[in-house]
């Protein structure tokens, strides 16, 4: 991408009871340390600039961490992620830098959960999801790379409750005013924009338009 190499690796902590078809367990990588360890190793051996590593992990509508998720966002860390980004608990969870000897980049990024971007749910917290821009340069003399800005669009899904506007739709949480809504779907919009920033005031990022 740009002359910047990025590899991007996925484990899950279940698949939700169903066992994968025998001989094809390559279909979906479980969360386990060793193969972490191996994939990231082989990321950077095929001269990855920035190794990605995607969770599904967490626990259910908890808007902080939890101790398994903290494990294994050690054992990434620890072996050389760069960007690490999760999902699972169906509400957002913080996001923040962090400092590896192992990653390429001086600093890096993670984000515990994203949140649901369009999903059925509407319980508080649920109807609130998040699009990540992160700006990576690289310089191509010295082949140095680094995250040079974090942005963040906070979202918001819409259900219409009557029969004219039976659907679902994700919005900018913080530009719901410019369309259909009525003033109660406004004021949950506006709640969501406000639960996000709360929630990531800590990461010096640019609130996206």
């Amino acid at each position: 991408m740009d002359g910047i190499r990025i590899a991007f690796l996925a484990y899950t902590y279940s698949t939700n009871g169903k066992m994968l078809p025998a001989g094809k367990e390559w279909m979906v990588n479980p969360i386990d340390g060793e193969l972490i360890s191996r994939d990231i190793a082989a990321a950077k051996s095929s001269n990855a600039d920035i190794v990605v590593v995607v969770y599904h992990f967490g626990q259910e509508y908890k808007r902080a961490p939890d101790d398994y998720q903290q494990h294994y966002a050690r054992v990434a860390m620890e072996n050389g992620a760069d960007i690490i980004l999760g999902s699972h608990p169906h509400v957002l969870q913080p996001a923040g830098r962090f400092v590896s000897g192992k990653s390429n980049v001086d600093t890096g990024f993670i984000a515990w959960s994203m949140g649901n971007f369009i999903s059925n749910q509407q319980d508080e917290y649920t109807d609130e999801g998040i699009i990540y821009r992160l700006s990576i340069e690289k310089n191509l003399q010295s082949g140095s790379v680094r995250i040079s800005d974090v942005g963040y669009l906070p979202t918001w899904v819409y259900k219409g409750k009557s029969e004219a506007l039976r659907l679902h739709a994700v919005f900018p949480a913080a530009d719901t005013l410019h369309y259909f809504l009525g003033q109660a779907a406004i004021t949950d919009g506006e709640k969501a924009l406000q639960h996000t920033t709360s929630l990531l005031s800590g990461i010096n990022g640019t609130i996206l338009e």
